[in-house]
């Protein structure tokens, strides 16, 4: 073991299913870049994690455990209290990063002291018939944003800007020094509060433009199974935001912001009260100056195109024989 490990691998773990757990531990314990300590937090699961981890040997990594199932945002800020990286790298349990997504996440923020957090693109994918099948095609639009928090701000103001959390690699320092954490009554959607913690901090976030993560897709995800939950936590993030703009903002404007905002709905199509709202939004922030209007106006641009390309999908969907 290294007398201190450059990065702090940490991945929180509630009654993980065995062979994504499997694949997820041995994707970390294959990276090309080996100098990390890889902290797994048992948050209270039913099972004892110590049998799921006997087929690997290696003094890496260091099980916590909570004792009781406390949340995911507990059990990343107990993970990173307890790191000793100079670098935090986020691990799904479900997930399987590529072998030299450390080395190059690694590389990058070496040479570029100035970034604060750096993620990378994913490759979603299935499982059929015990083979992983790619899904993605549907990002039409990847940001690496290259250091523009402009564009990063006006993105957050629609939707999660991202990284990818599973894979967000954090400088500590940056972190400690602005007293950054999870939010941890945010159950879900904690990625999302702590990129506008980041911003508001003055940091720096950089995606890399290449795919060093498998992003697998289930009905046990969260972003499946627990989304509309997830939407209420995205929602007070939006709100706060929103409210940088307006003086107030109801519940039911929230809600209709998040609806079309998004992307994330099929059926919403592009209504006139829609395009009302975004206008809204532009006028406000002409007055107020919170957001970089050019960078305002092309996210409401993105959007109305999303949503004019989703609710054609959703119609053609449904005319299908």
């Amino acid at each position: 073991m290294f007398e201190r490990p450059a990065i702090s691998v940490i991945m929180p773990v509630y009654n993980p299913e065995k062979t994504q757990f499997s694949e997820a531990v041995n994707s970390i314990l294959s990276q090309t870049f080996n100098n990390f300590e890889f902290l797994i937090v048992d948050d209270g699961s039913t099972f004892s994690i110590n049998e799921l981890l006997l087929e690997f040997d290696d003094d890496r990594i260091k099980l916590i455990f909570n004792g009781q199932n406390k949340g995911i945002s507990y059990s990343m800020n107990r993970a990173i209290s307890e790191s000793k990286g100079k670098y935090i790298a986020r691990m799904d349990c479900d997930d399987i990063s590529m072998p030299e997504r450390f080395e190059k996440q690694y590389t990058y923020m070496e040479n570029h002291p100035e970034i604060s957090v750096c993620g990378t693109f994913v490759q979603r994918f299935i499982v059929e018939n015990g083979e992983k099948k790619e899904i993605d095609k549907r990002h039409l639009f990847k940001d690496t944003f290259k250091n523009d928090m402009d564009a990063y701000a006006a993105k957050m103001l629609f939707t999660n800007p991202g990284p990818t959390h599973p894979t967000a690699f954090f400088r500590k320092a940056f972190f400690e020094s602005k007293n950054i954490k999870y939010d941890e009554s945010k159950f879900y959607a904690q990625d999302y509060k702590l990129w506008l913690d980041v911003y508001d901090a003055g940091g720096l976030v950089y995606i890399i433009p290449e795919k060093l993560l498998w992003y697998r897709v289930h009905d046990e995800q969260i972003s499946v199974s627990k989304k509309d939950i997830q939407s209420k936590y995205s929602k007070q993030v939006q709100k706060e935001l929103l409210e940088r703009l307006f003086d107030k903002v109801s519940d039911e404007e929230s809600d209709f912001h998040h609806r079309y905002a998004t992307g994330y709905y099929y059926d919403v199509g592009v209504p006139l009260e829609s395009i009302k709202w975004f206008g809204k939004i532009l006028d406000a922030n002409r007055k107020k100056r919170v957001f970089n209007q050019k960078k305002l106006i092309y996210r409401v641009f993105i959007s109305i195109m999303r949503n004019a390309v989703r609710k054609l999908l959703c119609i053609t969907k449904l005319r299908k024989p």
